[in-house]
């Protein structure tokens, strides 16, 4: 079942945040945008790929992957076929059918400007 990387990020801190003490912690030390900052520099994306290997993504998944690579993983648009064809031989991920989706002008036409530059 596919789901959002924050909302993988989200289910695993509130899993953790199971008691006041812990709860506490995280909060002094940044809350959940901490956690996730030190969860990506920690473990990356691979136990969220593990999560929706095998997945058959529709288009606005696929762009939340890839928005996903270039929001938290600092890479850049043209990238993203090349991503996603690792995705689709290392994790069994189907993208759907859609004309130049791994093409680089296709991802740089929707993420080409400065809010993810």
């Amino acid at each position: 079942m596919f789901v959002t990387f924050n909302t993988f990020i989200k289910a695993l801190y509130d899993e953790r945040c199971s008691n006041t003490i812990v709860i506490a912690i995280y909060r002094a030390d940044g809350g959940f945008k901490a956690f996730k900052r030190n969860y990506i520099k920690c473990y990356g994306f691979s136990e969220y790929l593990a999560h929706i290997r095998g997945t058959k993504l529709t288009a606005i998944q696929t762009y939340h992957v890839a928005k996903m690579f270039i929001v938290y993983g600092k890479r850049p648009a043209a990238d993203i076929p090349a991503i996603l064809g690792s995705l689709i031989r290392q994790y069994e991920i189907d993208v759907p059918a859609v004309y130049g989706i791994l093409a680089k002008e296709y991802w740089l036409a929707r993420f080409d400007s400065p809010i993810y530059e």
